[in-house]
C-alpha cells in the first residue's frame, strides 16, 4: 500500500480571459477528485489531495477543464505513468506539464496522451515515505498478539513492515474519505506524524 500525493499548484493557460474559470479533474484506478474552480490565464489553485493505492502498474491522469455557459470543454491533459514518480518525505517546488489534446486508450484504460498544446500546468507528485517523519528516539516496542515489535529508531531510517501498516491503517482512519477514498491535508510530513503519535498512544 502506497500514499500517493498530488499538488495542484498552478496553470498556465495561452489565450484564456480573465473572466474564463479553470478547474482540475485528478483520476487514478477508480478514484477521482476535483479541485475548486479558478479565473483567469494563470490561475493558482495550490490544493493537496492524497489517493491510498495498493497498484503502481497503471498512470496518473490530470485533466484541465474550462468552465462554459452551456457545458464545460477539456482544455489538456498530462497523463503520467505512477512507476516514474519519485518517493519523498514533503513536498517539492513541483514540475511544469505541457497538456496534451486528446488521450491515448487501450480498451478502456488510458494508456498515453497526444498533441501537445501552448499550455501547462504546474504539479508537484510524490508518494509519502515514512522513515523520515520517525520522532526522536526509538518508537516504544509494542505487544501484539505476545509477540514483541522492534521499532527503529530515526537515525537507522528504517520501519518494519508491520509499523508501516498499522501507519497507515490509522491514518485512513483519521483522515480517510469514505465516499471518494481520497483526504487532504498540508503536506504527507504532518501525515504520517500524527499517525505516528496515534502509535505511540497505543504503546
Amino acid at each position: 500500500m502506497v500514499l500517493l500525493c498530488v499538488k495542484v499548484k498552478r496553470g498556465n493557460f495561452n489565450g484564456i480571459s480573465g473572466t474564463a474559470s479553470t478547474y482540475v479533474i485528478i483520476k487514478v484506478h477508480n478514484l477521482q477528485s476535483v479541485t475548486v474552480p479558478r479565473p483567469g490565464s494563470e490561475p493558482c489553485w495550490e490544493q493537496d489531495y492524497s489517493f491510498d493505492l495498493s497498484d503502481i502498474q497503471s498512470g496518473l491522469l490530470v485533466q484541465v477543464w474550462k468552465s462554459g455557459w452551456i457545458w464545460d470543454s477539456v482544455l489538456g491533459n498530462v497523463w503520467i505513468p505512477l512507476q516514474s514518480i519519485k518517493h519523498a518525505t514533503d513536498e517539492g517546488s513541483g514540475e511544469w506539464w505541457t497538456l496534451h489534446s486528446e488521450v491515448e486508450t487501450n480498451g478502456s484504460e488510458v494508456c498515453g496522451i497526444r498533441s501537445p498544446t501552448s499550455h501547462e500546468i504546474l504539479l508537484d507528485l510524490f508518494f509519502a515515505e515514512s522513515y523520515d517523519i520517525i520522532t526522536d528516539g526509538a518508537i516504544e516496542e509494542q505487544d501484539t498478539n505476545h509477540e514483541t515489535e522492534h521499532y527503529a529508531s530515526s537515525d537507522s531510517l528504517e520501519v518494519c513492515p508491520s509499523s508501516q501498516k498499522f501507519i497507515l491503517s490509522a491514518i485512513r482512519n483519521e483522515s480517510r474519505d469514505e465516499e471518494n477514498a481520497v483526504f487532504t491535508s498540508y503536506t504527507a510530513k504532518a501525515r504520517w506524524s500524527r499517525a505516528i503519535q496515534r502509535v505511540d498512544s497505543f504503546g
